[in-house]
C-alpha cells in the first residue's frame, strides 16, 4: 500500500485504477484491491490488524453480525472494535462506488438491490459460518483445523469483487459478451485472436492478480 500510494502521489500511476486508460484487467484488479483495502486504515481508532488476531475474532464477529456498527452513521465511535468494523465497511463503500460507475454486477448498488442482494452478502454469510467453527475449535470439538480469520475472508471477498469490477471496467458489465466482441473484432481485422483468448482464459481462471503477475 505504501509503494502504491507513493507511485500515485509521484504521478507514476493514475487514480482510481478502474478509470485508468490503457490498463489491463490484471493491473486494474491488483491496484483496485489495494485502493479498497487502504480504506480500512486511519478510521478513528480502527486497527485492521485485529482482523487477523485469533484472540479477537469472537468480539469482531459480534460487532459485525450482531451490533452491526458499520450501519450506524459513518463517524468513528472512538472504540477499537466498532471502529475496526466501520473501517472494514469503508472497503465495501469504495468497491460499491467503483462498481456502480461501471455497472458491475457484483458491486453495483442499484443492480444488487433490484435482485434483493447486497455487496455484504458473501462476507456476512462467511462470517456467520465462521462463528460455530471458532466455537468448536475453542471447545476442542472441531476437526483440528485452525479456523480462518476475518482478514482472510475479507481479503478473498475483496479480491473477487475487484476482479469483477476490473472485468466490467474493461469489457462492460456483461463482460463475457464484451470479450466475445473483442475476439470478433480481432478476427474481422484479420488478426489471430488466440493470444487474446489465452490471456483472457488465464485471467478468468485466476483467483489472485499477484499469481498472474508472477507468471508474466
Amino acid at each position: 500500500m505504501r509503494d502504491y500510494t507513493a507511485a500515485v502521489q509521484a504521478g507514476k500511476l493514475s487514480y482510481p485504477a478502474h478509470r485508468r486508460e490503457g490498463a489491463s484487467v490484471v493491473e486494474i484488479w491488483a491496484d483496485l484491491r489495494i485502493e479498497a483495502l487502504h480504506k480500512m486504515f486511519n478510521f478513528g481508532q480502527s486497527d485492521p490488524f485485529l482482523l487477523s488476531d485469533q484472540r479477537r475474532q469472537e468480539d469482531l464477529l459480534a460487532c459485525f453480525l450482531d451490533d452491526r456498527a458499520h450501519l450506524e452513521m459513518p463517524q468513528p465511535r472512538g472504540a477499537v472494535i466498532p471502529d475496526t468494523i466501520q473501517g472494514m465497511f469503508q472497503v465495501y463503500l469504495y468497491l460499491d462506488a467503483a462498481g456502480s460507475e461501471v455497472a458491475d454486477r457484483e458491486t453495483d448498488r442499484a443492480g444488487l438491490k433490484l435482485e434483493g442482494r447486497s455487496i455484504l452478502d458473501r462476507i456476512e454469510s462467511e462470517c456467520a459460518e465462521l462463528r460455530p467453527r471458532l466455537a468448536a475449535f475453542k471447545a476442542g470439538t472441531g476437526d483440528g483445523t485452525i479456523p480462518a480469520t476475518m482478514i482472510e475472508l475479507l481479503y478473498a471477498d475483496v479480491t473477487a469483487k475487484a476482479k469483477s469490477i476490473a472485468l466490467s471496467a474493461k469489457f462492460g458489465p456483461h463482460y463475457e459478451s464484451g470479450i466475445k466482441f473483442v475476439e470478433a473484432q480481432l478476427t474481422k481485422q484479420g488478426d489471430d485472436p488466440s493470444g487474446f483468448r489465452a490471456s483472457v482464459t488465464r485471467v478468468m481462471a485466476a483467483k489472485d492478480p499477484d499469481h498472474l503477475a508472477a507468471q508474466s
